[in-house]
């Protein structure tokens, strides 16, 4: 029984509790799926790298949405990773193919988004 009560408190402590904390892990998430899509240089590389780009999509996904109850009044700011991220999707989406790949890559995350703003 104690097992499971240190588990449970272990887990529920692992995750951010305060918006600071969101941006924060947020920002680590970008700046990974950044230097992944910086390796990209043709449609094929980025359909190889789909499993790991649609699992940080996922996550950064979840971030937002978590982070939503924190976010209530404040302004929406750019991040140094989030700027990077825009100019590689930007890239990848002038890419011959790449905007229809990436699109298909992320509508796992797309949905999510879709059912949580309802």
């Amino acid at each position: 029984m104690k097992k499971i009560f240190y588990a449970f408190v272990f887990l529920c402590g692992c995750g951010p509790s305060s918006l600071s904390e969101y941006r924060r892990e947020g920002e680590s998430v970008a700046l990974q799926m950044t230097k992944d899509l910086h390796q990209v240089e043709t449609v094929g590389q980025l359909e190889a790298l789909s499993p790991k780009i649609k699992k940080k999509l996922n996550k950064l996904t979840d971030l937002m949405i978590a982070s939503q109850k924190y976010s209530a009044d404040l302004q929406q700011s750019e991040t140094y990773g989030s700027q990077l991220l825009k100019k590689e999707l930007q890239r990848i989406y002038e890419m011959d193919g790449g905007r229809e790949c990436f699109e298909s890559i992320c509508g796992e995350a797309l949905q999510k988004i879709q059912l949580n703003l309802d």
